[in-house]
């Protein structure tokens, strides 16, 4: 073959495969997608199941000292940020309920008269 005849024999083959894996991703493309939905589902029950962990430790009997409510703080703050990213209302709704727990609650107030 002649040089120009050659490359583009090489070009039209390059081309032949671009399009065949092109093809093949296509095919995986519905499986990979599937799988993905999948491990979303499972990260949604242990953002659930972690959620409703945290929910026990904030409870006042459990969390006593300032170090302990600094790491619930932090756990919530935590676990925030991951179900930001959750499309599960469970999730969204213990997050509701966590960020409620680590709100300052008013305290009593010293009124002063004269």
């Amino acid at each position: 073959m002649r040089p120009a005849v050659s490359r583009f024999v090489s070009l039209v083959e390059a081309w032949d495969r671009n399009v065949l894996s092109h093809r093949r991703l296509a095919l995986l493309k519905e499986p990979i997608m599937r799988d993905a939905r999948k491990l979303d589902r499972a990260l949604d029950e242990v953002l659930v199941n972690l959620g409703a962990m945290v929910l026990r430790l904030a409870d006042p009997e459990v969390t006593r000292t300032a170090e302990e409510r600094q790491a619930l703080v932090q756990s919530v703050r935590q676990y925030a940020r991951c179900a930001d990213r959750s499309e599960d209302p469970r999730v969204h709704e213990l997050r509701h309920e966590l960020e409620e727990t680590i709100k300052p609650k008013p305290g009593l107030r010293i009124v002063w008269s004269r």
